[in-house]
C-alpha cells in the first residue's frame, strides 16, 4: 500500500495534511492535524511554550484534505519504496525536485541536511 493508505491506517481514515506523529519516547504518541495544533505541540513540548509561537506562524491554516493522485501517475507508485532526498528547505535547487516528487506522486523521505548540521556531516562522510 502507498503512503496515503499508511496515513489512513494511522489516522483511522483521515487523509488530511499537515499530519504529524511524534515518535520520540514519551507517555503517549500524539497524532496531530493542522498547523495550529502541530505548532502548539512543538513549542509546548520542545520549545519555550505556546506563548513563544511567532505571530508569523500563527493561524496559517487548519488541516485540509490532501491532494488526489494525478491521473497520469505511475500505476505502481503505491508499491514503490520511498526515494530518499537529501537537502534543506531553504535551498532553491531542492524545491523543484520536491515539487517533481509530489507532482509524480512518488513516495519519498526528505533528510534535512543544511550546511553545518549533523545530517550534512553524515552525508559527507558516506
Amino acid at each position: 500500500s502507498g503512503f496515503s493508505d499508511s496515513m489512513a491506517t494511522l489516522t483511522l481514515g483521515r487523509r488530511e495534511v499537515p499530519f504529524m506523529v511524534d515518535n520520540n519516547p514519551s507517555m503517549y504518541r500524539p497524532q496531530l492535524f493542522g498547523a495550529d495544533d502541530i505548532l502548539a505541540f512543538l513549542f509546548r513540548t520542545y520549545g519555550p511554550g505556546e506563548a513563544a509561537i511567532p505571530a508569523s506562524l500563527k493561524a496559517r491554516g487548519r488541516a485540509v484534505a490532501g491532494p488526489r493522485v494525478r491521473a497520469n501517475a505511475r500505476p505502481d507508485f503505491a508499491k514503490m519504496r520511498p526515494l530518499t532526498l537529501y537537502g534543506w528547505e531553504g535551498a532553491p535547487f531542492v524545491k523543484p525536485v520536491r515539487e517533481a516528487l509530489n507532482e509524480l506522486s512518488l513516495p519519498h523521505v526528505m533528510v534535512h541536511c543544511a550546511p553545518g548540521s549533523q545530517n550534512r556531516a553524515a552525508l559527507q562522510a558516506k
